[in-house]
């Protein structure tokens, strides 16, 4: 979803672009992350839906569809629960959604688990007072 920065800025102007933009980048990036964490757990739509409590394989499949639009914050909560990894969904200025959108990358896709991730976790200095 890279677009030249200034091509963006002048699109940027546009209210209904902006809309578009940030409704297109956040379903293309849950599908996709969706999809590269169950390939690279080796899971199944079915595997998946099981995990994430007792979801249909349909709605799995939906879910990974980035032109699907009807996915809610309760399934896509329940997707995150299913991987054992956190969610965050904030409203944020514009100029993030263009960072993240720019900086996306196979690498920044597939957050480690909880199990993967609570060795380094453990061991990160806490701040003063914790």
């Amino acid at each position: 979803m890279r677009i030249a920065k200034g091509q963006l800025e002048q699109l940027l102007r546009d209210k209904d672009f902006r809309s578009q933009f940030t409704a297109d980048f956040v379903r293309e990036l849950l599908s996709a992350q969706i999809r590269a964490l169950r390939d690279k757990r080796g899971w199944s739509q079915e595997e998946l839906g099981a995990n994430a409590g007792k979801m249909e394989q349909a709605q799995v499949s939906r879910l990974e569809d980035p032109e699907y639009s009807g996915g809610t914050l309760n399934s896509v909560i329940r997707i995150a629960q299913g991987f054992d990894v956190g969610l965050l969904v904030q409203l944020v200025p514009f100029s993030r959604v263009v960072e993240a959108a720019n900086g996306l990358n196979p690498n920044t896709l597939i957050p480690p688990s909880y199990q993967q991730e609570m060795p380094a976790w453990i061991h990160y200095p806490s701040k003063a007072g914790d």
